[in-house]
């Protein structure tokens, strides 16, 4: 099952800031899932540089994610679809695509107000993927 990781996620694992803390054991749940393999991580390269942004241009956190993290390419009609779709956010529009495009089931993001019009992906914060009755099965 495919999963999109949005760059909240990814930066609250990595990053060293104390603010992220309440959300860094929920979202490392979610990325050793898709790390362990009963997950296929799937994301995009606009995801993957706004990580590494604010990590602090950390490369090796990045190459480390692309590892187990697949980015799903983006292209011209994806962002022209994205640019002239009702999203108020075109980035959040162009990752719900890009989601769509790599087939994913989840879209796992702390965002979930930006993640509306997501049709056909369940959008889900960290808590409420690992309360999923599949995710606690293999959390026992």
């Amino acid at each position: 099952m495919k999963v999109f990781i949005d760059s909240d996620i990814i930066v609250d694992v990595f990053s060293s800031d104390p603010r992220r803390l309440p959300f860094k054991v929920l979202s490392a749940v979610v990325m050793s899932l898709i790390e362990r393999g009963h997950f296929t991580g799937i994301s995009s390269p606009i995801v993957l540089s706004n990580a590494h942004y604010l990590l602090k241009k950390n490369d090796a956190v990045i190459s480390e994610l692309l590892e187990y993290i697949h980015a799903v390419p983006i292209n011209h009609e994806m962002l022209e679809e994205a640019f002239a779709s009702d999203h108020t956010d075109k980035e959040d529009a162009i990752q719900y695509l890009a989601a769509k495009k790599g087939r994913a089931k989840y879209f796992i993001t702390r965002n979930i107000r930006h993640h509306t019009a997501s049709v056909g992906i369940k959008v889900l914060t960290p808590a409420d993927f690992v309360r999923l009755p599949s995710v606690r099965k293999i959390l026992k």
